[in-house]
């Protein structure tokens, strides 16, 4: 005595249509069939303690694997030239075996979000201005490289712009919680450094600008690495 061959065939309608015979081919279809599930269906069984060991090597592939969160506070006076008023370290940004990282990089003005302000003071005529944002990455001892860089501009006449609470002057407003994802690669585990400029300047128009003037604390950033 024999098993039947485990193989998947198909029935067709004919052999089973009324009145059709029932025949020893017909019953060797089924039973192929029924051997093929016994062995093609599988289960598996794994002891917690090598659930808990998979999980433990894989996760830190999947989820957060570096994360840096700091505070910053600034006041410039022009005039100035760019200046750097936050640097965000991150010293523990792991290799990536298939070659990009996704980092997501958080610049906000947080409570008391009223000691964020600007004011400028036009003595006589129209004064035209521009404010200037750039964030930049730098990747262990690489190159610094923008990530962010604007510029906007804007005109005043001979009076007070501002004091305005929580809010910022052109391009500043970008800090108001804004969120900047990228990608990049890294064969080997690296630091990375975010470094944020702020620059304003007098751009004409025939007018004489008496001061200007920014100020803020509770500035945050914030990188996470995620996989």
């Amino acid at each position: 005595m024999a098993n039947l061959p485990s193989s998947f065939v198909y029935v067709n309608d004919v052999e089973v249509s009324q009145d059709a015979p029932v025949t020893e081919a017909l019953n060797s279809k089924l039973g192929s069939n029924d051997n093929y599930l016994k062995d093609t269906t599988d289960t598996n069984s794994s002891d917690i303690a090598d659930l808990q060991a998979t999980d433990a090597e894989f996760q830190p592939k999947l989820y957060s694997r570096s994360y840096a969160f700091t505070s910053y506070g600034y006041s410039l006076s022009e005039p100035f030239s760019e200046t750097n008023i936050a640097t965000l370290t991150m010293t523990n940004v792991r290799a990536n075996p298939d070659n990009n990282v996704l980092n997501e990089i958080q610049i906000w003005n947080e409570t008391p979000i009223s000691s964020a302000s600007y004011s400028i003071i036009v003595g006589t005529g129209t004064v035209n201005y521009e404010t200037k944002l750039r964030l930049t990455k730098q990747i262990g001892a690489g190159s610094e490289t923008d990530l962010v860089n604007i510029t906007k501009t804007g005109s005043a006449s001979a009076h007070t712009v501002g004091t305005v609470s929580g809010d910022f002057l052109g391009a500043f407003e970008y800090l108001n919680k804004n969120i900047y994802v990228h990608e990049f690669s890294n064969s080997s585990d690296t630091t990375v450094t975010y470094r944020l400029y702020v620059d304003f300047n007098n751009t004409g128009g025939g007018g004489s600008l008496t001061s200007a003037t920014f100020t803020a604390s509770g500035l945050y950033m914030r990188g996470i690495q995620l996989r």
